[in-house]
C-alpha cells in the first residue's frame, strides 16, 4: 500500500501533538526547565511540596530541609534579578526576600534568619525611621541586584515555622500565581510512588447531602494496592462519593509530604481529575472544600475528596465531578490514580456494588441554608447573616443557646451550628447585651470558643445594645470582657548587661485574636529612644548596638491589648 507523502507529515505530526497532549493531559502544565537553579548548595530534600492541604490553604511552594536541622545554610538567588520586597514578620513567612527575573517570574525565599548584609543595613534603618519591628518594603528596582547562585540570605525559622528550613516559591508575575516550583526541573531526586493508607466512602442522599461515611484500609499487592481484606465495597445508596488518604515521600527524607494529582476512574471512564500546577491566593481557602474538613479538624486527619462540593471554586481539576451513581446490581471496577510531581504513579484498584440501601437518619436542624443563596438567621436576638457562596454546600443548620455563671461573659453562649462545618468568607454576627456600664462596653468583645474550649478575641464593635463584628468559624460565640494587661517578664535581663549581647523578655497576654480582633502591640525605649525589639514566638529580643552605648540607661517597654489593657516594664540597666 502507497501512502502519499504529505498525508505521513501531517499524519507525524497530529500523532507528535498527541503524544504532547497526553503529556500535557498527564503531567498538567508545562513549565520551562534550566531557568532556575537550585536555591540552596547542598542536596535538596523536601519537608513538604507545594499544594500540601494546610488549614485553610494550600501550601504554596516547596519546603527545602536544612542540611544539618539548624539555621545558618547559604540560601542563593535561583536566577539572575534584583529584589522586589522584602518583609520582616513574627507570623507568616518571617523574614522574606521576593526577586523579580527577567523571566516573567518570582522568586520567593521565607523563614530566613538573615539577609545579605547590605539588605539587612537597608530594613533595619527602615524599621528605625517607622519604629516598628513588622516591615513591608519594596526597594528600588537598581538597589539589590543578584546573579544567579549568589548568596541573598541564611536559611532559619522565622514567622509561623516548626523548624528551620527554606520556604521557596516561584510565581508568575503577570498574575501573582504560585507555580509548583518541582515542576521547574530543579534537581529533585524522587523515584518514590506515593504511599496510599486508606479511603473513605460518602453514602449520599437525593440531595447529594452525606448521611454516612466509612473508612477501609488499603495495601500493596505487587505493583498495585488494592482493599485491605476484602475486594469489593457494597455500597447502601444510589450515589456515593470516595476521598483518598496519600502522601508522596523522597529518597533521603522521611516526611510525609503532598501529592500533585488524583485521577478517578469507573468502569474506564473518567469521572474526576485535578493536578496542583497554580492556584489563586484569593481561591486559597477553598481547600476546605476539597479536603475532608471535619476529619482535618478533629483527627488532623487529611483526606483529598474525590468529587467537587456545589460551591467549590477552585480551578485545579481538569475533570470536576466525581459523584458516582450505580444503577444495577453488578460490580462497577474503580480505578484512583495518585501522582506526584516527578510523574512517579501509584494505583489502587477495586470494585463496588450496591447493596441494600442504607437507613437515611433524621435531619435534625433550625435552618435549611442554600450555599448560592444569602442567609439570615435570627435566634433569640441573636443575628447573623451570610453572603451567598459563604458555605461549600446546603447546611442543615442547628442553633442553641445556653447560660454561664462566669462573671467574665456578658451574654448568652450561643452555639452557631459547629466548628467541624467549613465557611468561605466572612459573614456578621449581632450578639446583644443590655444593663452593662460604661467600662463594661468599653472592655467588651466577641468571643469565640476553639475546640481546645479556649476563648479567643474576635474584635466587634456596640451598635446600640448589640455588639457587631465579622467572623470566619462556626462555633460558640458570645460577648466576653477583658480588664487584664499583657504581663512582660524579663528572660535575659538585669541591672548589669555589662557584657550581654541581647536583653529579652517573654510577652503575653490572656486572649488570643482570631479574624478582626485587635492584636496586642508593644514599644521599646532606651533613654526615651526608640530600639528595635524582635518579637517571635511570644519572645521580645534586643540585639544591642550603638543605638545603646556604654553607660547607665533606662528601659521602658510598653504593651497593649486589643481592648486597651496596659503595662509598662520600667528598670535601669548599665552597659
Amino acid at each position: 500500500m502507497k501512502y502519499n507523502r504529505s498525508f505521513v507529515i501531517v499524519f507525524a505530526s497530529l500523532s507528535a501533538l498527541f503524544i504532547l497532549g497526553s503529556s500535557f493531559m498527564i503531567f498538567g502544565e508545562i513549565f520551562p526547565k534550566g531557568e532556575f537553579r537550585s536555591p540552596i548548595k547542598y542536596k535538596l530534600l523536601l519537608s513538604g511540596t507545594y499544594g500540601e492541604l494546610r488549614p485553610n490553604h494550600f501550601h504554596a511552594g516547596i519546603d527545602i530541609k536544612s542540611p544539618n536541622g539548624r539555621s545558618g545554610a547559604d540560601i542563593v538567588a535561583a536566577a539572575d534579578g534584583y529584589i522586589s520586597r522584602v518583609k520582616v514578620s513574627a507570623s507568616g513567612y518571617g523574614n522574606v526576600i521576593y526577586m523579580n527575573h527577567p523571566n516573567g517570574y518570582t522568586t520567593v525565599y521565607g523563614h530566613l534568619s538573615k539577609f545579605n548584609p547590605a539588605v539587612a543595613k537597608y530594613i533595619k534603618r527602615k524599621q528605625y525611621e517607622k519604629q516598628r519591628f513588622s516591615v513591608n518594603l519594596y526597594p528600588p528596582q537598581d538597589m539589590f541586584k543578584f546573579k544567579k547562585g549568589d548568596v541573598i540570605a541564611k536559611m532559619g525559622n522565622t514567622g509561623t515555622s516548626s523548624g528551620p528550613h527554606l520556604h521557596f516559591e516561584i510565581r508568575d508575575r503577570r498574575t501573582e500565581e504560585p507555580l509548583n516550583a518541582a515542576r521547574f526541573g530543579l534537581p529533585l531526586k524522587d523515584n518514590v510512588a506515593p504511599k496510599l493508607h486508606k479511603i473513605k466512602t460518602y453514602l449520599l442522599d437525593n440531595t447529594l447531602f452525606a448521611f454516612e461515611e466509612k473508612e477501609w484500609k488499603v495495601e500493596k499487592k505487587g505493583n498495585e494496592y488494592r482493599l485491605k481484606g476484602r475486594d469489593t465495597l457494597i455500597i447502601g445508596s444510589n450515589e456515593f462519593g470516595l476521598a483518598i488518604k496519600a502522601f508522596d515521600h523522597m529518597e533521603g527524607s522521611r516526611s510525609w509530604n503532598g501529592v500533585y494529582g488524583i485521577k478517578l476512574q469507573m468502569d474506564g471512564f473518567s469521572e474526576y481529575d485535578f493536578k496542583l500546577d497554580r492556584f489563586s491566593f484569593k481561591d486559597t481557602r477553598f481547600v476546605n472544600a476539597h479536603l475532608d474538613y471535619e476529619d482535618k479538624v478533629t483527627k488532623n486527619s487529611t483526606y483529598h475528596r474525590l468529587y467537587t462540593l456545589p460551591g467549590n471554586r477552585l480551578k485545579i481539576y481538569d475533570q470536576k465531578g466525581g459523584i458516582l451513581r450505580l444503577n444495577d446490581r453488578k460490580a462497577h471496577q474503580v480505578n484512583i490514580d495518585v501522582m506526584d510531581a516527578s510523574g512517579n504513579k501509584s494505583k489502587l484498584v477495586f470494585w463496588v456494588k450496591k447493596g441494600a440501601l442504607a437507613p437515611q437518619p433524621a435531619k435534625n436542624f433550625n435552618y435549611l441554608l442554600a450555599y448560592d443563596q444569602p442567609n439570615t438567621i435570627d435566634y433569640g436576638n441573636l443575628v447573623c447573616q451570610f453572603k451567598t457562596r459563604t458555605f461549600y454546600e446546603n447546611i442543615y443548620f442547628q442553633v442553641g443557646m445556653t447560660h454561664s455563671s462566669d462573671p467574665t461573659v456578658l451574654s448568652p453562649i450561643y452555639q452557631i451550628h459547629d466548628y467541624t462545618t467549613p465557611v468561605q468568607r466572612y459573614f456578621n454576627i449581632s450578639i446583644p447585651a443590655e444593663m452593662l456600664t460604661a467600662e463594661q462596653r468599653a472592655k467588651a468583645f466577641i468571643a469565640f470558643r476553639n475546640k481546645k474550649g479556649n476563648w479567643i478575641n474576635a474584635g466587634g464593635k456596640w451598635q446600640f445594645n448589640k455588639m457587631e463584628g465579622k467572623v470566619r468559624s462556626l462555633g460558640e460565640y458570645a460577648i466576653l470582657i477583658d480588664t487584664e494587661p499583657p504581663t512582660i517578664t524579663p528572660i535575659n535581663f538585669s541591672s548589669n548587661m555589662s557584657g550581654a549581647t541581647t536583653m529579652s523578655f517573654k510577652l503575653k497576654d490572656n486572649f488570643s485574636t482570631t479574624g478582626k480582633g485587635k492584636s496586642m502591640t508593644y514599644s521599646a525605649t532606651v533613654d526615651g529612644k526608640w530600639i528595635l525589639m524582635e518579637y517571635r514566638s511570644g519572645k521580645l529580643t534586643y540585639f544591642f548596638d550603638s543605638h545603646v552605648p556604654k553607660g547607665k540607661h533606662t528601659l521602658r517597654i510598653s504593651a497593649t491589648d486589643g481592648l486597651g489593657n496596659n503595662t509598662v516594664f520600667e528598670e535601669e540597666f548599665t552597659r
